[in-house]
């Protein structure tokens, strides 16, 4: 499998068992929890790990730009 996937599961096959799982590469991130209360409470997550702040417009013009140092 190629390194940058790194796939993570955890379950049990009986009805209201805890459940867990995870795909993750640079680029993206999904996560899915159900492991609280009986499991029956459950977490979801979609991220793109390199953009999670944003981008920073002004510091994008400065290096595109041939008038600023």
């Amino acid at each position: 499998m190629d390194p940058l996937h790194r796939p993570a599961h955890r379950s049990v096959s009986e009805l209201r068992s805890p459940l867990y799982y995870r795909v993750q590469s640079d680029d993206l991130l999904i996560e899915y929890d159900c492991t609280q209360n009986d499991a029956n409470h459950t977490h979801s997550v979609l991220r793109n790990p390199r953009g999670d702040f944003g981008t920073d417009p002004l510091a994008l013009h400065y290096a595109e730009s041939h008038h600023h140092p």
